[in-house]
Order: structure tokens, then C-alpha cells, then sequence
């Protein structure tokens, strides 16, 4: 019988060193004894990821990054006017109004200096001599 994270498609086999398989990066496994790959190794939900082969779990994405899909060996980056404070998420948030960062893979944004009156949306604080750009 195999173990978490494996599967052996074989009938007849005995031995789990030669005949189980491991789960591809992307896929776990949690439970023992199956038989198929389709149906034992389950894609890594939307927030997580699995680099490695033969897993019975996948990992949660870390803050300042997300997966919007199923069955990565990664997680992407957050951009710059970009956050995310929390683990295993699917997408990442628009800086508010008044704040801004300029560092992907950011846990928060900050506000925008006191000599700029405001700022819009996202990365890009304007008024004064530096209207318009991006830092």
C-alpha cells in the first residue's frame, strides 16, 4: 500500500519503494492506499502551492504574495501599488486612496508624504514638483 503523497497504478505490486509513484509539484495526496493518479493526487487549491514531488499537503502562498490558480508549483508576486497581508490568498489589493508602495510583494502601504496632498489609487502620488511620478 502506498503512503501519503503517492499512488501506484499497478495492479500486483506489493513492494512501495519500486511500485509507488510520487504526486507531480502542484498535486498532494493525503491519503493512503491509492490507486490512481486522477483521482489520489488533488490539485493544490487557489492561495497555495506544492514545489516539491510526493506531498500530503500544500503550502499556504505568504503574505505580499497570491495564486489565483489551481495546481501550482509557485506563488506570484504582489506589484508595486499592490499589498497582501495575509497568508494563502488568491489575489492581491489596490493600495487605497492617500497611501502607496513601490515594492512588489508588500504587506501594506503607507501614506504618502506630507508635502503631496493626495494620492490616487495604487503607487502614484501627485500635487507639486513631482506630479506624476512613480516611486
Amino acid at each position: 500500500m502506498c503512503g501519503v503523497g503517492k499512488f501506484n497504478n499497478l495492479e500486483g505490486q506489493s513492494v512501495e519503494v519500486v511500485a509507488c509513484k510520487l504526486c507531480v509539484v502542484g498535486k498532494f495526496n493525503n491519503l493512503k492506499g491509492q490507486s490512481d493518479e486522477a483521482v489520489g493526487c488533488k490539485l493544490c487549491g487557489v492561495g497555495k502551492f506544492n514545489n516539491l514531488e510526493g506531498q500530503s499537503a500544500c503550502t499556504n502562498c505568504a503574505a505580499g504574495k497570491f495564486n489565483n490558480l489551481q495546481g501550482q508549483s509557485s506563488c506570484k508576486t504582489c506589484g508595486a501599488g499592490k499589498f497582501n497581508n495575509l497568508e494563502g490568498q488568491s489575489s492581491c489589493n489596490n493600495c487605497n486612496a492617500g497611501k502607496f508602495n513601490v515594492l512588489a510583494g508588500s504587506q501594506q502601504c503607507v501614506a504618502c508624504p506630507k508635502e503631496e496632498e493626495r494620492c490616487l489609487q495604487g503607487n502614484n502620488c501627485i500635487m507639486g514638483k513631482i506630479e506624476g511620478r512613480r516611486f
